[in-house]
């Protein structure tokens, strides 16, 4: 064989083995793009201060209008401004960060979600429907700061899970306070801080009764305000918690809810009522119980009374 063809076939069989190396990298490259673990990193989009609509993209310093894969500020902590951002369009964040003296504001029919581990809330995150479905959507989402997310006083405001097993965890010091829908048999819940419902409209807690979702309360769970809460078709682990009735208010129990664990409370001409088959499981009772004729409250385990 002569140095020229010894050559070629030398070539050729390099070229031949790279392209043998080459060939599983490139489609390991391709598997992982094709792959959801290669989303897309969260980007930051900080409101730029003052009143304007949430779809406005020059209202945000990444000039483009945040979506689920964006952590957003408002209003990234800058001081003097007293910033309010109305959601007016569906929409979304990845986490959520409010200062103290700013507000985010859901309006009549619109949604907004929250696709990721994280409500840090020091402001005011407000629900406004004036008779629409107007709904706060969470992953497995956790409120936190010492601000309120406040509904208004309407059966139309709604807090549900993006899925029926998602948990919202309310943390110690944070509130939620108004009127409408928690759960909708739509979220469990792992409350540490208050949730109050302080208006003429009742405020309902249903959480899903998917298996192995957590419904729990450990915090402070009331009417206040001649306010109206009602817990229906749940079963709630109330240990260390704290279900009360203040001010002329009520907290209905019915159903088939139960709530075992922890302490029923009233003052102040409050009022906890039981029916429709719920139980009270297992507590210390320090107010007033009442089971209305033509309704069937029950009583298992030990209650203190």
């Amino acid at each position: 064989m002569g140095v020229h063809k010894f050559a070629e076939r030398w070539r050729d069989a390099v070229r031949h083995s790279v392209r043998l190396r080459r060939t599983p990298f490139h489609l390991a490259v391709l598997a992982a793009l094709a792959s959801p673990s290669m989303a897309t990193l969260a980007q930051d989009a900080i409101w730029n201060g003052g009143t304007g609509n949430w779809n406005d993209s020059t209202q945000w310093d990444i000039g483009t209008v945040p979506d689920a894969g964006t952590d957003v500020r408002v209003d990234g902590g800058k001081t003097g401004t007293a910033s309010l951002v109305n959601v007016n369009v569906t929409s979304d964040a990845r986490n959520l960060t409010i200062d103290a003296g700013d507000r985010v504001n859901i309006n009549n029919s619109r949604q907004l979600t929250i696709h990721g581990a994280s409500l840090l809330n020091n402001g005011t995150l407000s629900l406004s429907s004036t008779g629409t479905a107007t709904t706060l959507r969470v992953g497995d989402t956790t409120f936190s700061g010492t601000g309120v997310v406040s509904l208004g006083n309407s059966t139309s405001n709604r807090i549900i899970g993006i899925e029926a097993t998602n948990v919202l965890t309310n943390a110690a010091g944070h509130t939620i306070r108004g009127s409408g829908q928690l759960g909708n048999n739509f979220m469990g819940l792992n409350n540490q801080g208050l949730i109050d419902a302080n208006q003429s409209v009742a405020l309902t807690i249903d959480l899903s009764d998917a298996e192995g979702v957590t419904r729990a309360n450990s915090g402070t769970i009331q009417a206040s305000g001649s306010g109206n809460l009602r817990v229906i078709g749940t079963a709630l682990d109330n240990s260390g918690g704290t279900l009360q009735a203040l001010d002329n208010a009520t907290v209905t129990v019915t159903s088939g809810s139960r709530i075992t664990g922890g302490t029923l409370a009233t003052a102040d001409n409050g009022v906890v009522l039981l029916g429709g088959n719920a139980t009270l499981d297992t507590l210390t009772n320090l107010g007033e119980v009442r089971i209305n004729q033509g309704n069937t409250g029950r009583i298992a385990g030990t209650v203190t009374n």
